[in-house]
């Protein structure tokens, strides 16, 4: 739904792409031409930098308090060089880049605010924090429009490098955009009866490496059953899949009877169904790709109604009623306790 407490900006200021970026062409070059920057991880050359990718979010801002927008890009890799780079394995690259818009006097508080917030975030995905360490730049390092800046970076296989940098960019991008276009971005504060322009607070963070990253720390091996086990230790949101209904054997009525769950499941949650093989190989198929739960149905289910869910780290199984087994999903993916269990239900194997 369009904000309509919120006016737009001309198309014009928006359509010309001499207005688009603080790092407008030099005069006497065309508006189009690209911005020769020399790059902090590739001193010897010159780079080039496109327009600043996010700006329609920059310049569309009437803040009344603190207020944030974001937005997914793709980049070329020949913008940014790959000589260091080569893990992220393609030529395009995708970024999601904030903008968060605070009043100048709470600029330093948001700042640390974010930074924090984003190593968190990291943690509370999976990765761990023994492989995380902040890197703040010096003030020789900072970029011509950063007041701070500082790179969450991840110990690769190959070695530290970069996962994302969060930079105070003060009020640089919008007094650019307001001297270069005539358009005030300035907003009237109330509280303290004075036209100001915002600080912006922006974390810039790569898609491709934090996925990366964090198969690095999802990966593992251990012994199950007797047998070496590989398996991603993936946060159920990550999962591409959910959970895997299993039935103990391909005859009937057994097999109809594990379909028709996987039918019920569906419309709820990404699921597979698995009938090849022994029960046992099934479950490390699921384990490689990183399913948090696999559903196993056996012949004691046709009578009593209910099917095991094992838990892929724990290897701990509980029993529930396929009555409550949307539910109990729904809650183990959620977070809760596996032997949190539904009226019925009961532990199978710990």
């Amino acid at each position: 739904m369009k904000d309509t407490t919120r006016p737009a900006l001309t198309p014009p200021l928006l359509a010309r792409p001499d207005r688009l970026s603080s790092r407008v062409a030099p005069p006497g070059n065309p508006p189009s031409q690209q911005n020769k920057e020399q790059l902090r991880r590739q001193q010897r050359d010159p780079g080039h930098l496109r327009a600043k990718p996010v700006v329609g979010v920059t310049v569309d801002v009437k803040v009344d308090g603190d207020l944030g927008g974001k937005q997914v890009i793709k980049v070329s890799e020949k913008d940014y060089g790959k000589e260091k780079y080569n893990h992220r394995g393609g030529v395009l690259l995708l970024l999601v880049l904030i903008e968060y818009f605070v009043k100048p006097a709470t600029g330093k508080q948001w700042f640390d605010y974010w930074v924090e917030e984003r190593v968190n975030w990291y943690v509370s995905l999976g990765i761990k924090r023994e492989n995380l360490k902040l890197r703040p730049h010096d003030k020789e390092e900072l970029a011509h429009y950063a007041r701070e800046c500082s790179d969450i970076n991840y110990l690769f296989p190959m070695g530290w490098a970069e996962l994302e940098g969060i930079a105070n960019r003060g009020d640089f991008d919008l007094v650019q955009h307001a001297s270069a276009s005539g358009k005030g971005l300035s907003y009237y504060d109330e509280e303290n009866k004075e036209h100001i322009v915002p600080y912006i607070i922006e974390p810039s963070a790569g898609v491709d490496r934090t996925f990366l990253a964090l198969l690095c720390d999802a990966y593992d091996e251990d012994e199950a059953e007797g047998e070496k086990r590989v398996l991603l230790h993936l946060h159920p949101d990550l999962a591409p899949i959910k959970a895997a209904v299993l039935p103990l054997s391909r005859k009937e009525p057994l097999a109809s009877f594990a379909k028709e769950i996987y039918a019920d499941l569906r419309p709820q949650f990404m699921v597979q169904y698995d009938d090849a093989q022994s029960i046992g190989r099934r479950y490390r198929r699921q384990d490689e790709i990183g399913t948090p739960f696999c559903v196993t149905v056996d012949f004691e289910s046709l009578e009593d109604k209910q099917v095991t869910i094992r838990e892929r780290d724990s290897l701990n199984q509980i029993r529930v009623p396929i009555d409550s087994l949307k539910v109990t999903l729904q809650a183990k993916l959620g977070g809760e306790d596996l032997f949190v269990l539904p009226p019925g239900g009961k532990i199978w194997k710990e």
